[in-house]
């Protein structure tokens, strides 16, 4: 059986965002990692794919009507 979905009492949240703070948050852990394995393989460049989600506020799920992120997957190409 589906379960139907139901927009009724939905508001949109605007921006689509989270501030930066909680994102730093949420992925300290992942960021130390990043940074012990850029000092082992100084030669491996790593692309940092936030520069591309997020600016000095917030971090953005959903920018100039393109969804660029949800849960835990890139949505929309992104010119890196």
């Amino acid at each position: 059986m589906i379960r139907p979905l139901n927009f009724k009492n939905h508001t949109k949240k605007t921006p689509c965002a989270f501030p930066c703070s909680v994102f730093n948050q949420r992925n300290a852990q992942y960021h130390r990692v990043i940074r012990s394995a850029q000092k082992t393989f100084p030669t491996v460049k790593f692309i940092n794919i936030y520069d591309y989600l997020c600016d000095q506020a917030f971090c953005y799920a959903l920018k100039d009507g393109v969804l660029l992120y949800y849960g835990q997957a890139l949505c929309a190409k992104m010119n890196i």
